[in-house]
């Protein structure tokens, strides 16, 4: 029994005390209980190597594509909000099968990733919802369409890319740092039954230090 103790107590030092704690919020229902500490990335100069797909499709998204992103796991009403708004999505697959995915917005989101509103200004852009289906990853599919995205923001003057990240997501933070971004922001978010408290520990705007609302962020801003 001691060595039991012993061995749970040993296992649990060394793991990221965010990580025991989000594993216990991920029990619950978003709205009910979460809790995340992030991190706020940006670069105006990405650096990334990017191969060539030929065998690959590689699209900006529309609604001819609601039926293949359906079976990535996006629904129907979410893709067409994202549209509708005006934000951009890119996707790269074979076949009728999505393998990775990002996308990007210019106007002022609530990043639910970390619980924080940006504003991305003039010059910049948000990339989010960056995802690549886990048997495919270190293949290059995300730098890929990340340059892509990241091209077609800086063709209209806005070069400077923001990008949030949860703490316990190293191999993430581990490749943004690789790609020339910087950490500029700090947050820490708690929701409890339906009320989120939101901690700006660091930012690089000016916003109040805290914001607490019930389920709909401030100026009722859309989710990313």
């Amino acid at each position: 029994m001691i060595k039991k103790l012993l061995s749970a107590y040993k296992y649990f030092k060394k793991r990221d005390y965010n990580y025991i704690i989000n594993a216990i919020a991920w029990q619950f229902p978003a709205w009910f209980m979460r809790y995340c500490h992030s991190y706020l990335l940006t670069t105006k100069a990405p650096k990334l190597i990017s191969r060539d797909f030929k065998i690959y499709f590689k699209k900006f998204i529309d609604l001819n594509d609601l039926d293949i992103l359906n079976d990535f796991g996006m629904p129907e009403g979410l893709v067409k909000s994202r549209i509708s708004s005006g934000d951009k999505g890119i996707i790269i697959g074979y076949g009728n099968e999505i393998r990775s995915i990002i996308w990007g917005a210019s106007d002022k989101k609530y990043l639910k990733v970390v619980g924080a509103v940006l504003d991305p200004g003039q010059d910049g852009f948000i990339a989010y919802g960056g995802y690549t289906k886990e048997k495919y990853r270190i293949q290059g599919l995300f730098p890929s369409i990340f340059n892509d995205m990241y091209q077609y923001y800086s063709g209209r003057g806005r070069n400077k890319v923001y990008a949030a990240i949860d703490s316990i997501n190293h191999n993430s933070m581990n490749l943004h740092l690789k790609m020339n971004f910087e950490i500029v922001g700090e947050i820490h978010c708690f929701v409890l039954m339906g009320i989120s408290i939101c901690y700006y520990k660091k930012w690089p705007f000016e916003t109040n230090k805290i914001h607490i609302f019930f389920k709909k962020p401030p100026g009722n801003l859309d989710w990313v």
